[in-house]
């Protein structure tokens, strides 16, 4: 090597082993301000709303979570009793004044964590350096001669092509803990121990080809384009254990287990506890590109932050998807809830709900749920809910003769287990209930529980009430819940529709409020209900709410109707009620 090359070599193993993590450390602390104004305005303007004066937002865990993960190194920057106000009351507390005094204190060399990644990154920068210097050509003669030793003439090729493939592997890997902000020096030492573990997987590969020659040269061809095919597949190879993680690891596995039935090495991998691989087929994991409004570029920065499949998405806090990425609350809550009710219901039942137009875990609640809802269309969903899908006959093929038989309890002859669970979904059933009569003073006077009367709706509702009930849907409800009163009534509906239709306030105080025009003859109320009733129809029939609006729009509902009349008094619920 000449000294210009040295020299040369030098120059780049400084800047490429050194300037290399301190640009990660700068760009992470950019990150960190810049995401922590973000999280501020976000509070600001959908938390708080139109909230006057200081007044902060209740506490609320999901956001918590966030604001903690940027400001929790910044406490060395803070003073003492701010930090035990913190503990008490939560990092939410603090003002917006104060979290941007606090921004400006965390200048890069004042944060202890910085300079900590600094040290930690030392290993790393050494690792660089060495794989600079194998480019170069500049390891020492005795060290050359000891990699072909172990690994045959192509060891020090394999391992200059694996530690680069290796280099670039631990490039993507910083850049996505920076995107997460989940640059630590357990993150350095990850990557440092990356170098080291391909290293020996590479020497490790080279020696099973050098020793055992495991099929390089394809058959039919001349031997000199044998031999170069056999090298570039062995390069590849190498390339392939430094970029993907534990492919080299995963490869010496597979070896070893194909030479089990010999005498060398392969008793060793006997010993090593095999996986049940029956279900392979039917536990898939399921594309974000099934969540509308997601492509082949936004799945890519999505994987950027640790989201690979649906069942990620669905457990993501959506306040942390928006700060970390550049899409919207509103895009982020509803990405959520559509993996959320796809990995509830499956997505076989979540394709066809969609084509019902219940595309979100809270469109499937308020359906099912809702007080608003009707018999039919609890049943319609039920129905999906309640399909046998291909899974099911996946997972019972799956398990082989005799492995897995369901045989359902007190079926009919010849019954198949679809009919039965159909037919004992459809039969009305009771659920224990709260009793009114119950005296905490006196328990034994009445019980605390009383069975309800037959609803045949009570296995659906349950059904949906089980599979809402999830610590990931509810953080998801308190973030919707938070945002829609922060908007305020007004966005609740448009002001000509029948949920928002009130009586109009007087414009002057002592003017009396007028009385509804008269109705038909027609329309006039059938008794007990408040429903208008057509000549000729029963009582049976649902009330036309557009024709029993008149001109005032009194009787759009219960609440309306009562207050445009004061002197008619509440009404009495209809025999079919609201939570049918």
């Amino acid at each position: 090597m000449s000294v210009f090359q040295f020299a040369t070599s030098g120059w780049v193993v400084l800047v490429l082993g050194l300037l290399t993590p301190l640009v990660f450390i700068v760009v992470n602390h950019e990150v960190r301000i810049r995401r922590i104004k973000l999280i501020e305005e976000f509070r600001r303007n959908l938390l708080e709303g139109n909230a006057k004066g200081p007044v902060r937002t209740p506490h609320s865990p999901s956001f918590e979570f966030v604001v903690t993960k940027y400001i929790i190194d910044l406490f060395p920057l803070i003073d003492p009793e701010r930090i035990e106000r913190i503990r008490a009351d939560g990092a939410s507390s603090l003002t917006s004044r104060e979290l941007y005094e606090l921004v400006a204190k965390a200048r890069l060399y004042r944060i202890p964590a910085n300079r900590a990644l600094l040290v930690a990154f030392v290993p790393y920068a050494l690792a660089v350096s060495a794989v600079t210097m194998l480019l170069f050509g500049a390891w020492p003669d005795p060290v050359c001669r000891l990699v072909e030793f172990v690994a045959g003439p192509q060891g020090m090729k394999l391992l200059t092509v694996g530690l680069l493939g290796a280099y670039f592997y631990t490039l993507r890997y910083l850049m996505r803990a920076v995107s997460v902000f989940d640059l630590s020096g357990r993150t350095a030492l990850r990557a440092f121990g990356h170098f080291l573990e391909t290293a020996i997987v590479v020497l490790a590969y080279g020696t099973i080809l050098d020793r055992l020659g495991l099929g390089l040269r394809p058959e039919g061809a001349s031997e000199a384009a044998s031999q170069g095919v056999g090298e570039g597949l062995v390069v590849l190879g190498a390339f392939v254990i430094g970029c993907v993680p534990d492919a080299g690891i995963q490869f010496l596995y597979t070896i070893g287990r194909q030479l089990t039935s010999t005498r060398a090495i392969g008793w060793l991998f006997q010993l090593i506890k095999r996986s049940d691989n029956r279900f392979n087929d039917s536990t898939l994991s399921v594309s974000l590109d099934v969540i509308d409004g997601i492509d082949f570029s936004t799945r890519y920065r999505l994987e950027e932050i640790g989201i690979y499949e649906v069942q990620n998405l669905a457990t993501f806090n959506p306040i942390l998807l928006h700060v970390e990425s550049p899409y919207g609350i509103y895009q982020a809550i509803d990405w959520v809830a559509q993996a959320q009710l796809c990995i509830i219901v499956g997505l076989e039942r979540f394709m066809v709900l969609r084509q019902y137009n219940i595309r979100t875990i809270f469109d499937l609640e308020r359906v099912v749920q809702s007080r608003r809802t009707t018999h039919q269309l609890r049943r319609i969903v039920g129905s999906i809910l309640f399909t046998p899908t291909c899974a099911l006959s996946s997972v019972v093929a799956a398990a082989g003769p005799g492995g897995f038989q369901v045989r359902p309890i007190g079926a009919n002859d010849n019954e198949s287990f679809e009919t039965y669970t159909r037919r004992l979904v459809g039969e009305p059933s009771r659920i224990f209930t709260e009793n009114p009569h119950f005296d905490e003073d006196d328990p034994k006077k009445a019980p605390r529980y009383v069975l309800s009367a037959e609803d045949v709706d009570a296995t659906i509702l349950h059904v949906v009430r089980t599979i809402v009930d999830d610590l990931h849907v509810h953080r998801l409800r308190e973030i919707w819940e938070r945002i829609a009163r922060s908007l305020g009534r007004d966005a609740e509906s448009l002001d000509d529709s029948i949920d928002t239709l009130r009586p109009q306030p007087c414009a002057d105080a002592e003017r009396p409020d007028p009385l509804p025009s008269p109705r038909p003859p027609s329309q006039a109320h059938s008794a007990g209900t408040g429903a208008a009733v057509e000549p000729g129809a029963t009582s049976h029939q649902q009330p036309d709410h557009r024709r029993d609006l008149g001109d005032d729009g009194a009787g759009a509902d219960d609440v309306a109707g009562e207050a445009a009349d004061p002197g008619a008094g509440p009404q009495p619920e209809a025999e079919d009620g609201g939570d049918r």
